[in-house]
């Protein structure tokens, strides 16, 4: 009886034995699979963040450049949510007064703001887009419609002679640049109404004047990186 409970003992702990050699090695595995499954997951997310950083980087930016940038925007945007707040509370007040006015809803108060920004503009474009492109799908005629300015296929004079284009978006020297030249209207790249429509005010033309040495096609206006909001 001692014998066969031994045996019967020893046959137990070598099945204890077995399984706890099995569960090591399971375990070993699994790690071994999650190990690689996080390395494979990790390059696919680098190699996505390098092609990301290519199609959106310009060569002439620098982390320096960029950092600045990010300072200014977040300045800009303390400002703009400020003025928003005001105007949200303001629409408030006016409505607990009068109820008929309906209540103010920030879907509507945050496109009303934007559409401020360039009222008093009206545009068009040179070299922007290609000949036959719809004007209305264009990124540049999107983003200067939300804006409020008055967007036109060429540079608007009446029969007196009298231009009521204010501003030419250009991306190079073309026959409406220099048309735009002789009626004194702002001639600007494409930067500028990029600018404009995230820092949600008009900036300085003179900032953004059009030289021989542009390149339109590092604009933001042609690449993956949208305009910030």
């Amino acid at each position: 009886a001692l014998i066969e409970r031994t045996t019967e003992d020893g046959y137990q702990h070598a099945i204890s034995r077995g399984e706890k050699r099995k569960l090591d090695t399971d375990i070993n595995t699994n790690e071994h699979t999650n190990q690689e499954e996080a390395n494979k997951k990790l390059k696919e997310q680098s190699d996505n963040n390098d092609e990301q950083t290519n199609a959106t980087t310009l060569p002439v930016n620098n982390e320096s450049n960029i950092t600045a940038d990010s300072d200014n925007y977040l300045r800009q945007l303390e400002i703009i949510l400020k003025r928003i707040h005001t105007e949200f509370y303001t629409s408030y007040d006016q409505w607990t007064q009068d109820k008929a006015r309906g209540m103010p809803d920030l879907k509507q108060i945050l496109p009303d703001i934007r559409r401020q920004v360039l009222g008093a503009v009206s545009l068009c474009f040179s070299h922007l887009m290609p000949q036959g492109y719809p004007l209305e799908k264009h990124r540049a005629t999107i983003l200067a419609r939300a804006m409020g300015a008055t967007v036109t296929g060429d540079i608007e004079i009446d029969d007196s002679g009298n231009c009521s284009t204010t501003h030419v978006v250009a991306g190079k020297r073309t026959t409406k640049v220099e048309r735009a030249f002789k009626y004194n209207i702002h001639v600007v790249t494409p930067e500028w109404l990029i600018d404009c429509y995230e820092q949600w005010e008009r900036k300085s033309e003179d900032v953004y004047n059009l030289h021989s040495n542009y390149d339109v096609k590092q604009s933001r206006l042609f690449t993956k990186e949208a305009p910030r909001l």
